[in-house]
């Protein structure tokens, strides 16, 4: 399972998150998953850019994994107004 979240100091609880995606693990634990990202928290607020983290679960939660990345949400292309 895989979870987005805001980078904290503490892990989220996956529990608590929205997953974006399932995938299953090599026997090393190694995995590619593309995944679309969402321009909105499951509470309507906008994905701002910053610091955001990745959580990959086991199905029980027991095992997770953390990865933080920078986020920089795509450049708007801007068009002329019709006056």
């Amino acid at each position: 399972n895989i979870y987005l979240a805001p980078f904290t100091s503490s892990n989220s609880q996956s529990a608590d998150l929205e997953r974006v995606a399932r995938v299953t693990t090599d026997e090393q634990g190694v995995f590619t998953v593309p995944f679309a990202m969402p321009q909105l928290w499951p509470d309507g607020a906008p994905i701002e850019a910053g610091k955001l983290q990745i959580i990959v679960a086991s199905q029980d939660g027991a095992v997770q994994v953390v990865t933080p990345f920078d986020y920089r949400p795509p450049t708007r292309p801007s068009y002329p107004v019709p006056i």
